[in-house]
Parts: C-alpha cells; sequence; structure tokens
C-alpha cells in the first residue's frame, strides 16, 4: 500500500525539505500550509501528483478541529503512516490568538496536542505508524509555566520558545505511556541549527539581527529533513517511542521532560483549553 504522509509547515524550510524528501522516497504527502498562495505555488513548481495541500491556521482551535475532521473524512478508510509536525512560531512580541492564548504556545504545542489526537485514529488503522514533533535543544532552558502559560507577566521571545519545545518533549513521551509502540509510535526531533527564515518573519531589532547572523552557520534544511524521513520510514526505528533525536540519533533530552506528573498535567490543561475553544470561549486560560 502508498505511504501516506502528512506534513505541517510544509511550504517553508525543513517542512518543504521533508514534502520533497517523501516524494522522492515515492510516498504521497499531504502538506498543511496556511498561505494557500505558497501552497499553489510550491505544487506548481514541484509537480508531482501525489503531493496536495490543505490550508489551515494552525493558531486556531477551530481550525485545527476542521483540518482533523478532513482529514478523517478523506483518508479514514485506508489510514496514514506518519503525521510531521514541523510548522512553528517564534514572535519577538506576545500575541494572543483568537483563543485567548499565547501564540507561540497555540502554534508550536496546542495545535500539535490537538491534530494528534484527532489524527489517531488515521494513525492507527496503519499499525506501525509514527508521529514527528519538532522540538528544539532550547527546550533544556525550558519550564512550563502553568500559572501563566500564555506568558501575561514576562513575555520574552526565548522564554514563549524554550517552554513550546519542552512541551513537545514533554508530549513525545507521555505518549509513548499512552499508546502502545506497535500501533503508533512518537518522536521528538531537534533538528539542530538550521539556515530557515522562521525567526526573521516574526521577529525585530536585536533579536532578528542575532537570528539573521546565527542561521548562516545552520544546516541548510536538507538536513534535518533527510534524518525526519529516514526516521518516518525506516523499518530500524519502528516501535521506538518517545526518544529524543538529534542527527539521525537518540540523545538525552532534560531530566525535567520525563517528569510524568507535568506530562498529565500538561495533557489535562491542552485539553480543557481545546474544549473551551470548541465551547466559543474565548477567555485565557485559568491561573
Amino acid at each position: 500500500m502508498e505511504r501516506l504522509i502528512v506534513v505541517t509547515g510544509a511550504t517553508d524550510g525543513i517542512g518543504l525539505a521533508c514534502v520533497k524528501g517523501f516524494l522522492a522516497e515515492g510516498c504521497r504527502v499531504v502538506g498543511i500550509a496556511r498561505n494557500p498562495a505558497k501552497a499553489e505555488k510550491i505544487a506548481s513548481e514541484i509537480k508531482n501528483d501525489r503531493l496536495s495541500f490543505l490550508l489551515c491556521d494552525l493558531s486556531s482551535v477551530r481550525a485545527v478541529r476542521e483540518l482533523g475532521l478532513e482529514l478523517n473524512r478523506l483518508y479514514g478508510k485506508d489510514g496514514i503512516d506518519a503525521l510531521v509536525h514541523v510548522a512553528g512560531a517564534v514572535a519577538t512580541h506576545r500575541e494572543l490568538t483568537a483563543d485567548g492564548v499565547e501564540r507561540t504556545f497555540a502554534v508550536n504545542h496546542l495545535a500539535v496536542h490537538h491534530l494528534t489526537e484527532l489524527c489517531l485514529p488515521l494513525l492507527k488503522k496503519r499499525p506501525g505508524s509514527r508521529v514527528l514533533v519538532v522540538s528544539s535543544r532550547a527546550h533544556k532552558v525550558g519550564f512550563v509555566h502553568f500559572r501563566d502559560v500564555s506568558l501575561k507577566h514576562g513575555y520574552w521571545l526565548l522564554t514563549a520558545y524554550a517552554q513550546s519545545k519542552l512541551m513537545n518533549v514533554l508530549y513525545v513521551r507521555d505518549m509513548s505511556r499512552r499508546i502502545d509502540p506497535g500501533l503508533v509510535s512518537f518522536y521528538a526531533i531537534d533538528p539542530g541549527l538550521v539556515d530557515t527564515g522562521i525567526v526573521a518573519k516574526t521577529t525585530s531589532g536585536l533579536e532578528r539581527w542575532i537570528w539573521s547572523w546565527r542561521r548562516k552557520a545552520g544546516d541548510p534544511a536538507g538536513v534535518p529533513a533527510g534524518h525526519m524521513v529516514n526516521i518516518a520510514l525506516q523499518s530500524a526505528h519502528a516501535g521506538v517511542s518517545g526518544k529524543y533525536w538529534r542527527n539521525g540519533e537518540t540523545v538525552r533530552p532534560a531530566s525535567r521532560s520525563g517528569a510524568v506528573k507535568t506530562m498529565n498535567r500538561l495533557h489535562a490543561l491542552c485539553d480543557g483549553l481545546i474544549a473551551r475553544a470548541l465551547a466559543g470561549s474565548d477567555r485565557p486560560e485559568k491561573p
């Protein structure tokens, strides 16, 4: 059966490189994009009938739910082989989404949690399927600010980003406990320093200048994407759930990412925020 891969953040950087890598391996790819013009441009450039796009603003809980329902409608019969979460956000200034949560958290983690939950029935239809979540070495300096998860008090770009990336690792390790790895395995991916434009798009001032300088030393997006394609497809990596990967090998993540109590608390927090958003409340999370 033809392997079917869903990739978020599919029109830029690592996401686009993953799309090309999966296509080169003969997979059918569904790219998730926010900008329809960019998706159309990429499709016209690649010219591959195994590539299609679905549109979604991952900062919106309702939009993510609609995406999950559409994926189930389209692929509910046969399922999918991998869900690859690449889309990310980082910003100089604090911004709340329409759901009343901080945007970095909404895109980098809440959407990962929500979309994965919606896609689990699809993934379970193909035992041995995999979920990859792009995290970062920044998770090692991150803390989950449960009393102020949207960082109303003391927002800083790195604080928000590191928190979201620690959440990613906690989620991967949590789901490896909850889901039989014979059905679905979960992988946290550290891509290292990569020469992409993700930070330049939404930062300004000194932060933007520092990133513009640092990115020159980064790897091309194809390097981490190549590792991710291998992890998603190679039989050698089947069932290796809950691990943190860098350069195609497992490495030890921050010790705090293994706290089961924190995993459970984060899972409950995300479930609650999603339920509140779907119920129509735009109030931010309770402290």
